[in-house]
């Protein structure tokens, strides 16, 4: 009789724990994908948003797109003392690609204790009358008032876009900081000693530090030859310790490098951008500037190039080249600009060392308010080869700078 109380007993305690076990071992993890939102259609650079809500804490927060694991996503920051203490929100930007079709969003959270929860999205493709192969064009273009302040709170409807001289129809607009990635090309040649170098590491480490998430830098550090390098990365620990500590030294390949820099910068995630700082002296390229131009044309990377220049002009007077004249090293010089304009960037002069760190700065706060304008190219007679595009605001008194044009391949079968 008194095993069987003491049986009973110890059934009864089950019977009691064992519900509360089975709820803790079972709790539940919730997921909710705010960003992209639900039935509009998504290209290139998405930014998704989820917020998971759980009651323990997360290994990780997994993205996958059309099936393939993408990687974790990041938390967001907060500061609202009201937001709810089990909740929590995670980003990842990922490139979808431009082509017009429907894509499927899944994001898993996975508990310390194995507990998974789960949300998909799908966005749908842009119903079109034809059959036809669309890819998205992405314009960046900066746009200024009478005074060059740059203007940012700009609709689709202040905005006309011509490719081909034919009108387009604005399906995307960004506003605000976009991510970048970057390539800081550095000259670190003799012409380039003494207060240049120093300026150049000084205004280097300015754009280094002025990286918000998601930006992605790679440092190059040239003269006749690349002298060093760093990844494309966010880290500026890594970007820091790749600057020159040593002394000027060597002549200037600028063209080649200018080359592989634009080269690199093909297949990156978002808005490409060059930063050449450098006077623009080359006696060493094998590379000409046309090479370099073409090759510009048939990318989508935007050149900025911080020109230090102690001439009252735009020559290049007692430079010597092995086998160019000086007259086809004007004609390059001219190239060299007319690469940086066709881009929608920018040539920063510059005629004294202090004078470099504020022109970065201008650079980094010019990026930061630009505008992202997409649209799918309307059908012509021409649908590849070189595209010249013209955008206009229909605002008074506003000018806009962007690329000159594109080449249009035909698309993959």
């Amino acid at each position: 009789m008194k095993s069987l109380v003491i049986l009973g007993l110890v059934v009864l305690t089950l019977g009691v724990w064992a519900p509360e076990a089975e709820a803790e071992l079972g709790a539940e993890i919730a997921v909710e994908i705010l960003e992209p939102p639900p039935g509009e259609a998504v290209f290139d650079r998405v930014e998704v948003r989820v917020r998971v809500t759980a009651e323990e804490p997360l290994e990780q927060v997994v993205l996958s797109v059309d099936g393939r694991r993408i990687g974790p996503l990041s938390p967001v920051p907060t500061s609202d003392p009201t937001s709810d203490a089990l909740a929590q929100e995670y980003q990842l930007p990922v490139d979808v690609g431009g082509e017009n079709r429907q894509h499927l969003f899944a994001v898993e959270a996975i508990g310390v204790s194995g507990v998974t929860g789960r949300a998909e999205r799908v966005t749908p493709a842009i119903r079109i009358d034809e059959d036809v192969s669309l890819k998205l064009q992405q314009v960046f273009a900066t746009v200024t008032d009478r005074k060059g302040r740059r203007v940012t709170d700009l609709s689709p409807v202040d905005i006309s876009v011509r490719d081909n001289k034919v009108k387009q129809s604005i399906v995307t607009l960004g506003k605000g900081e976009i991510p970048f990635t970057a390539v800081l090309l550095l000259d670190a040649s003799t012409s380039m000693a003494g207060p240049q170098l120093a300026a150049v590491k000084r205004g280097g480490r300015i754009f280094v530090d002025s990286m918000v998430p998601h930006d992605e830098i790679k440092l190059m550090v040239f003269a006749d030859r690349l002298l060093d390098s760093s990844s494309f990365t966010d880290d500026a620990e890594e970007l820091t310790a790749k600057f020159p500590t040593g002394q000027s030294s060597g002549g200037t390949a600028l063209y080649d490098h200018l080359f592989w820099a634009v080269t690199l910068t093909e297949g990156r995630l978002g808005r490409r951008v060059v930063i050449l700082l450098s006077d623009g002296a080359d006696v060493h390229s094998v590379l000409s500037m046309e090479d370099v131009l073409a090759t510009v044309r048939d990318s989508q990377t935007m050149l900025y190039w911080v020109e230090i220049s102690d001439r009252p002009d735009e020559s290049l007077f007692g430079l010597h080249h092995s086998f160019r004249s000086p007259e086809e090293i004007q004609r390059q010089l001219k190239l060299l600009r007319r690469a940086v304009e066709d881009s929608g960037g920018r040539v920063l002069r510059v005629f004294h060392p202090q004078e470099i760190e504020g022109a970065l700065q201008e650079v980094i706060q010019e990026l930061r308010e630009q505008i992202a304008i997409g649209y799918y190219p309307q059908p012509t007679a021409q649908t590849e080869g070189w595209h010249q595009l013209e955008v206009k605001v229909r605002k008074s008194g506003l000018k806009v700078r962007t690329r000159r044009g594109y080449r249009a391949v035909p698309p993959t079968p």
